[in-house]
């Protein structure tokens, strides 16, 4: 282990130490303050702990009542009196949500597996399609077809509004946004970049005419 990984181990272990020592000094403040103030105190910690006990005994005295004595004559009543007529005035409404339920379940269900369906019918007429099997023409005409027939929205081809593509056609701003001025530089496909002229460049373009 080297020296400067050694001393890191032990800036560590310093810190966790003085953590540690100021948590155990916090904590033992802490308790001698409690224990002062409970020997300064002691017939309020005993009445507390007296109160404690009693709640205890009377919660244990009261199940036990409930248990031995009052819970099969109550239920009864309890479901005579109050159970039996509420049950009887809500099951209207029970059966109404009842019958909510199971007509959303079964839209929702409905609507799942023609999803589904579409699907499959989608994915076996684009495999159709690569295998050249069918055109392209034919995949999208089929596509239509069936999901007419089926009613299946998610086969047939949105047709967008002709009004409507020619308004955002005639709103577009997008060609204001270009540059107004001159755009800096060449043309597309010039060559904007000076020419090199070294030494011997005049001789060489004499000798390659010559050439």
């Amino acid at each position: 282990m080297s020296a400067k990984m050694w001393e890191f181990f032990q800036d560590v272990a310093g810190f966790v130490l003085g953590i540690l020592y100021i948590l155990g000094h916090w904590l033992s403040i802490t308790y001698e303050a409690i224990r002062l103030w409970a020997y300064e105190n002691s017939e309020i910690v005993y009445g507390f702990g007296a109160a404690i006990i009693a709640c205890g005994l009377v919660a244990l005295m009261l199940r036990a009542v409930w248990q031995r004595w009052l819970r099969d004559k109550v239920r009864p009543l309890y479901w005579k009196l109050i159970q039996r007529p509420m049950h009887r005035v809500l099951a209207p409404v029970r059966r109404l949500h009842r019958r909510w339920s199971v007509r959303n379940m079964e839209k929702k269900m409905a609507k799942w597996k023609q999803g589904a369906l579409a699907d499959i019918l989608g994915d076996a007429f684009l495999d159709a399609c690569v295998l050249g099997i069918i055109s392209d023409q034919e995949y999208r005409e089929y596509l239509e077809r069936v999901g007419k027939l089926f009613d299946m929205p998610d086969l047939v081809r949105r047709k967008n509004n002709k009004l409507a593509i020619a308004h955002r056609v005639k709103t577009n701003k997008t060609h204001e946004a270009s540059p107004k001025g001159k755009i800096p530089g060449g043309k597309p496909g010039e060559n904007v970049i000076p020419q090199f002229v070294g030494i011997g460049d005049r001789f060489l373009r004499k000798h390659k005419k010559t050439a």
